[in-house]
């Protein structure tokens, strides 16, 4: 049983560059994972509307957060099996400067592993993430939560079911 499990949600309160209120803000970069379907291609959260998505900010030479990735990779398996309509996504953006593990990264996941590389303009300066972070979108690009895996570790099954719950929740399928 999971007690005090606190996460946020709400809007990033700020508007996006295409003037939507309250909508993520832009940027793109390049999916770097060969085992994914977006593989070489720019990957924005634009490219997601219509879908909620859910994005991991980590350091590639961090173990906890490649010790995450497999259970991840798991909750987008079963996503795409239980609520394959809702095309839910996750995405792994790692930060800048912490690049030195991602070929330890890339063969634990199938998922689109994003490097940031702009310091002021990336993901990272754009969203100011939690390192661990996961932030999920709804489908307007509107964030509507985000699930700190350092906090709650989705290797424990009630904090994967509640990162479950919450993408589902935001796909309005509970």
């Amino acid at each position: 049983m999971i007690v005090g499990l606190t996460v946020v949600l709400g809007s990033l309160g700020c508007a996006g560059d295409d003037g939507a209120s309250g909508a993520a803000p832009e940027f793109s970069a390049q999916d770097r994972n060969p085992e994914s379907p977006s593989y070489g291609q720019d990957v924005s959260p634009r490219d997601h509307v219509g879908h909620v998505s859910g994005w991991f900010f980590l350091h590639s030479t961090c173990g906890y957060c490649r010790g995450q990735v497999p259970h991840l990779d798991a909750l987008q398996d079963e996503l795409d099996a239980s609520h394959p309509e809702l095309g839910i996504r996750l995405l792994l953006v790692n930060e800048l400067g912490y690049e030195a593990e991602e070929a330890a990264v890339l063969a634990l996941t199938d998922l689109p592993y994003l490097q940031d590389n702009d310091p002021s303009h990336g993901a990272w300066a754009a969203w100011r993430p939690v390192f661990r972070d996961v932030v999920i979108l709804d489908a307007e690009n509107v964030q509507v939560g985000r699930f700190n895996l350092t906090e709650y570790d989705v290797g424990d099954p009630g904090y994967y079911a509640a990162l479950r719950g919450m993408l589902l929740a935001a796909a309005g399928a509970e």
